[in-house]
């Protein structure tokens, strides 16, 4: 996540706090944007890679144990595409974030989730439970 108070560029945004005005990064764009990162360092170090996911995975309490790394047209032969699925529903906000990561990191985010939600939404839940 940004420092508070990050300047966010109105002209060009390119972090996914800008959603937010600067003030905060949704947790599936800050996760998605970490791996994808990863994914593109050079083929070379593709052990490297596959180390990085694992703690990633492992820091966040992931229930995946093996992560396996992809190279050269395997990887990437169909196009840098990823597809991004949140359990428990997605917001605007955050699918807007993950494509401003999209765009910096060259990648065709594709958001799907059990509902695009809303605040109106959850409270309605919440009332009713």
């Amino acid at each position: 996540m940004p420092p508070a108070n990050v300047e966010v560029d109105i002209d060009v945004p390119t972090h996914p706090s800008y959603v937010y005005s600067g003030k905060y990064t949704p947790f599936v764009a800050r996760i998605t944007e970490e791996i994808l990162s990863t994914l593109i360092m050079p083929k070379s170090n593709c052990a490297l890679i596959e180390k990085k996911l694992d703690d990633l995975m492992k820091f966040y309490h992931s229930s995946a144990n093996v992560v396996k790394c992809k190279t050269g047209v395997e990887a990437y032969g169909r196009g840098r595409n990823a597809f991004v699925f949140v359990v428990g529903g997605i917001t605007r906000s955050e699918i807007a974030a993950l494509q401003l990561i999209g765009r910096k990191l060259d990648f065709n985010i594709i958001c799907g989730g059990t509902d695009i939600t809303n605040g109106r939404k959850i409270m309605n839940e919440a009332m009713l439970a």
